[in-house]
This record gives C-alpha cells, structure tokens and sequence, in this order.
C-alpha cells in the first residue's frame, strides 16, 4: 500500500485543482523508466510516474504526506530519487493481530 495523503483537500480547490483526500500510488520496476531494478512509483493504474519533484511540491505546498506499508522504504525513496531521511514519508504502523 502506498498512498498520498492530502490532510487538507480544501487547500487543492484554492490552488484550482481537483480536491482528493488522497492518491493510490504502486511501486513497479517494470516500467521503461526504471534503471536498474531503482523502481519507478505509478499513479493508480496508469503509466504515468510520480517522481520526487511531484511529491516535493504535493508536501511543500498542500501539506501531503506519502504513507507506506509492505514495501521496503528504500524501494520508495529510491524511485522518487530523494534520500532516505526524507520528510513526509512515513511507513504505516503495523496492525496488531
């Protein structure tokens, strides 16, 4: 599970864009812009990439924050090209059995 989560959606509306709570991401290595194994974070179901520029600006401005879970963190860090003590991404706690 990898999601963008948008804490304050109104915010979005001001800025003119389409307001969500929050965006499925999907890891993959099997996208043309992968190199190496690195992975490359999708959108949904779709192709189209989302890269760390994408979630520095989604994070700077709008206050979103990426929550993972059952992925390795490096995996996520690694296809956004940031390092791995990045703000904002946050691994969701495990649940309790």
């Amino acid at each position: 599970m990898i999601k963008l989560i948008y804490p304050n959606p109104s915010l979005l509306k001001a800025a003119g864009v389409k307001p969500v709570a929050s965006v499925s991401l999907r890891w993959t290595d099997r996208h043309p812009q992968s190199s190496y194994g690195q992975g490359v974070l999708l959108y949904g179901k779709t192709s189209d990439i989302f890269d760390g520029a994408s979630f520095r600006a989604a994070r700077d401005h709008f206050g979103a924050r990426l929550i993972y879970s059952g992925i390795e963190r490096r995996k996520i860090c690694g296809a956004l090209g940031v390092p791995l003590d990045e703000p904002g991404i946050i691994e969701a706690p495990q649940k309790s059995a």
